[in-house]
């Protein structure tokens, strides 16, 4: 017989041999004696793996055989799974059909395997709801950064240092020792500090050992001391960058909300160069702790540190998902992950034999720590994994994967807003609370991002005094405003810089917001602090509000006074600096759908359309509900083009138990009249629970003259489950 021949999967289908698979009869697991361990009794599935000569019409042959085709192994040509109903009874009778079939080139019968999450077993790893949330704490489960998936993909953080920049690291820690890199040290003797040592184990505490675990248990981290002069701080943030990966900074001006403190300028030439060169030149990661001042009405973009674009600012978040009460708002804020707050602290490494903050039976371990000092490094952490699962991410494309993957935790908070771009964001929270399964999953197929393009607008004179006119304190007067028009930029924005000028006696007073000629408005200064200096000079504000948004076109900006009758002050100048990439021609975006859905589209199916819940991005996804039937949405653009115009379609795509077989997907036509001249599907390969997936379709180039272009999405001829699209963009790319 020629289905004799040894094979192994590389896709999850674990061979047995032969022999076994058609002689051996299976008894059922049975309970095994106290003090022997435990062995796992193969159990035959009704699951076959074939492979089938080249050219054979799998779904016909199964229909033949009465089975079920469950898809193909795409890792392997001609390889398909198929389930015969019944064959657990009369697998003889089975093998012998498929032995018999010429276009069976190989068969074997599946056994089920034995399988189980790989969580740490650590003592407090329990404790752990910022890493895993059970509602162990009181909080609400979930509230998480859902890092569990991640790990169990494999990615742990091996191969990859994240430097502790702080006042020393006690790295002799059972929990620490381990994963230390002296290489990247930087020891100016400052000695051992609890901080530092907290923060370490946030980031890279090794597995089955004490404490707990750090977001990346198989990274490296360095101890890098932090001494007090602009020189010290530019010799610690440039330390090593071939070596070093990330810096974590859970460090920054005093949280008081009474100053405008930035980097130095030999720290920010510091940082900057290892931007350009840190990384074999792709850039070292920088990530920040976005500020603990909110009782003072601080804000992030009074911390030039953190607001820098070149930084990743971190918000914290308590464990059931909403703004820790110490946690800055700020429009420099990218993300933000779970932290202390109310009495519930993170659980980490301590200094050993009750030096540190305490908390614990163990004296090495502590649960008192928090402050956005913990959700920092729990973010530095989660990139050490991103950079693992892809080591030729740039600093720009780690920012972008935040931006696309984050969670928009508390989505029932008003201040949410979508920008231009279809993105959710709030001053809070940034794009949301880090996910690091979906980052990972994205980093891994990520394609690196254009090269970053900056325009700089001359600087804008005003010279209009403030009006000192608030009704009542902490709500802003009249604004002074002025515009500036840009245009033939076409730049896909990033960050967004304004950077100011005006005279006050009582500067704490400003308020200042940007609006872009999308009309998304960002606060840029919230005002209302005690800050009782004079005087904003020459002041970088940052945003990531307008990210994804189109640059040209009129920018507004409006200052106002937030408590009147006291201080007066003058609006002098300000310039725009945008940052970003070339633009591509966008013909169709559809960042978020929306309920009911436009005219624009038209439906074939049911009216079961909408969901928030599995929404990649929190607001409405378009959901098809399987139920055998062919459902679709379509639209049709009018759009003229010639041979050679060439376009780039994607889209995220999300399922629940969606049952196997039929098509899912999409459909792009370039078409001339009632005429299609190309035409590209998009295949969604998975099937059964798949967490949010790019997909990027084939480049379709036109091969003659067209005038509109259709879209179509949806599925046919599966009978269970749920499928749902969102964040569709359709660009042209060429000429």
């Amino acid at each position: 017989m020629k289905n004799t021949r040894y094979h192994r999967f590389v896709a999850a289908i674990v061979v047995a041999l032969a022999a076994l698979v058609f002689s051996l009869e299976v008894t059922p697991a049975v309970a095994q004696r106290a003090g022997t361990t435990g062995q796992h009794i193969p159990q035959l599935t009704e699951i076959w793996a074939v492979e089938l000569t080249p050219g054979t019409d799998a779904d016909a042959l199964a229909a033949a055989l009465s089975a079920e085709n469950l898809g193909a192994i795409q890792a392997l040509p001609d390889h398909y799974v198929f389930r015969f109903a019944g064959s657990l009874r009369d697998a003889d009778r089975t093998a012998s059909e498929l032995a018999s079939n010429t276009a069976v080139e190989w068969f074997q019968q599946q056994v089920a395997l034995e399988r189980d999450l790989r969580v740490p077993t650590d003592p407090y790893y329990g404790d752990q709801w910022h890493l895993d949330n059970t509602g162990q704490s009181g909080g609400t489960a979930g509230e998480d950064v859902n890092i569990v998936p991640a790990w169990n993909a494999g990615y742990t953080g091996t191969g990859v240092t994240v430097g502790v920049v702080e006042g020393g690291v006690e790295s002799t820690h059972p929990d620490l020792a381990a994963n230390h890199n002296p290489a990247g040290d930087l020891d100016l003797g400052f000695g051992l500090a609890s901080h530092g040592t907290s923060v370490a184990g946030i980031i890279a505490a090794n597995d089955d050992s004490k404490c707990g675990v750090g977001a990346a248990y198989d990274a490296s981290y360095s101890s890098i001391d932090l001494g007090s002069s602009d020189a010290e701080e530019a010799l610690a943030l440039g330390h090593e960058g071939q070596i070093n990966d990330i810096y974590n900074n859970s460090w920054g001006p005093f949280d008081d909300g009474a100053r405008l403190e930035g980097p130095g300028p030999l720290t920010f030439d510091a940082i900057e160069n290892n931007i350009l060169n840190g990384r074999a030149g792709l850039g070292s990661i920088y990530v920040w702790a976005a500020g603990n001042g909110r009782g003072s009405n601080d804000d992030v973009n009074r911390d030039g540190y953190a607001s820098s674009r070149y930084t990743i600012a971190v918000a914290a978040t308590d464990h059931d998902g909403v703004i820790s009460s110490y946690s800055e708002q700020g429009a420099a804020t990218l993300v933000n992950a779970g932290s202390s707050s109310d009495g519930v602290g993170t659980t980490t490494t301590d200094r050993t034999g009750g030096a540190g903050y305490g908390g614990l039976p163990d004296a090495d371990c502590t649960n008192g720590f928090g402050g956005t000092s913990s959700a920092s490094p729990l973010a530095a952490g989660i990139i050490a994994l991103m950079l693992e699962a892809n080591p030729n991410l740039t600093w720009r494309d780690v920012q972008h994967i935040l931006v696309e993957t984050a969670e928009r935790n508390h989505p029932t908070s008003p201040e949410w807003h979508q920008n231009g771009a279809g993105y959710w964001v709030h001053h809070d929270y940034g794009y949301g609370r880090i996910d690091a399964a979906a980052a990972v999953t994205a980093a891994a197929n990520w394609t690196n991002v254009d090269q970053g393009v900056t325009y700089a607008s001359p600087v804008q004179n005003v010279g209009q005094p403030i009006p000192d006119d608030g009704p009542n304190p902490g709500v802003p007067g009249t604004p002074v405003t002025d515009t500036f028009n840009v245009s033939g930029q076409g730049l896909t924005l990033e960050h967004v810089e304004v950077v100011l000028n005006a005279t006050h006696s009582y500067r704490g007073d400003v308020r200042v917001e940007l609006t872009s000629p999308s009309g998304t408005t960002s606060v840029m200064l919230f005002g209302y602090t005690n800050d009782s200096n004079s005087n904003i000079i020459d002041w970088r504000m940052m945003s990531t509000h307008f990210w994804g948004e189109q640059s040209d076109g009129t920018w507004t900006i409006s200052v106002s006074d937030m408590y009147g009758g006291l201080d007066t002050g003058t609006f002098d100048d300000w310039q725009l600096i945008l940052h970003g990439t070339e633009s591509d021609a966008l013909v169709l975006s559809n960042a978020s759908f929306e309920s009911p859905l436009g005219a624009e589209w038209s439906i074939v199916g049911d009216d079961d359309r909408f969901n928030t819940g599995m929404a990649q991005d929190g607001s409405y996804v378009m959901l098809f509900d399987a139920d055998g039937i062919t459902e679709r949405i379509s639209q049709t653009v009018s759009f003229s083009g010639s041979a050679g115009d060439a376009f780039a379609f994607s889209f995220y795509a999300g399922g629940q138990n969606l049952n196997s077989g039929g098509a899912v997907g999409a459909r792009l036509e370039l078409r001339s009249g009632s005429s299609t001249v190309d035409t590209v599907n998009c295949i969604v390969p998975n099937r059964g629970t798949f967490n949010w997936q790019l997909i990027t379709c084939p480049t379709i180039t036109a091969t003659g003259s067209f005038d509109a272009i259709r879209i179509s999405m949806g599925l046919r001829n599966i009978n269970g489950g749920l499928l749902g699209f969102d964040n569709l963009s359709l660009t042209q790319v060429a000429p």
